[in-house]
């Protein structure tokens, strides 16, 4: 029915867990079947080489390369570049991690994406989510962030290497991560 890897279900929500899928007509159903996955799911894994073909930056004992992109675009679309390049924004687990971010930015720009936003399901404004769903370290924040000034929903890096939250629109330069199988030697 789709063109999917792997399809499960869980609380009668479809999870799809590859790269897309393609809704098709079913004579048995009038009108066409769709599928709303979740892309905090779909993580794609790629040999090390990938790295290298696309010109990422490796880190010598992880499982992940990172790429500064210097266009300007708003948080919807800057994910949206990553996921067309086999990959999501960054996001920073651990502070290793967020090392390792700080060791891609680029000095000439102050205001950079990570792969952090805050889900719409939240009540508490200071609950943020990394893409790949885990929870954003409060320790990782700028003093008195996250805040809601101007309807901030998602995740910057400030150049001074701590977080800020920011308005999705706001067009800014942004991190891409893909992700590699084993370890980068």
């Amino acid at each position: 029915m789709f063109d999917c890897d792997q399809i499960y279900m869980e609380d009668k929500i479809c999870y799809c867990l590859a790269p897309g899928y393609v809704p098709l007509s079913d004579p048995m159903i009038s009108g066409e079947v769709t599928l709303t996955t979740h892309s905090y799911i779909h993580q794609i894994y790629y040999d090390k080489s990938e790295c290298f073909t696309r010109n990422y930056t490796i880190f010598s004992g992880t499982n992940y390369c990172l790429k500064f992109i210097a266009t300007l675009a708003p948080w919807p679309d800057a994910e949206q570049h990553c996921k067309q390049n086999g990959g999501h924004l960054v996001s920073a687990e651990t502070p290793d991690k967020l090392n390792h971010i700080r060791l891609t930015t680029d000095s000439n720009y102050p205001n950079i994406y990570l792969g952090g936003f805050r889900p719409a399901e939240a009540t508490d404004n200071s609950v943020y989510r990394w893409i790949n769903h885990e929870r954003v370290d409060n320790s990782f924040w700028r003093p008195n962030e996250p805040n809601s000034f101007n309807r901030e929903s998602v995740v910057e890096i400030y150049d001074n290497g701590l977080l800020n939250n920011r308005n999705k629109d706001t067009k800014f330069t942004f991190i891409c991560e893909i992700l590699v199988t084993g370890l980068m030697g």
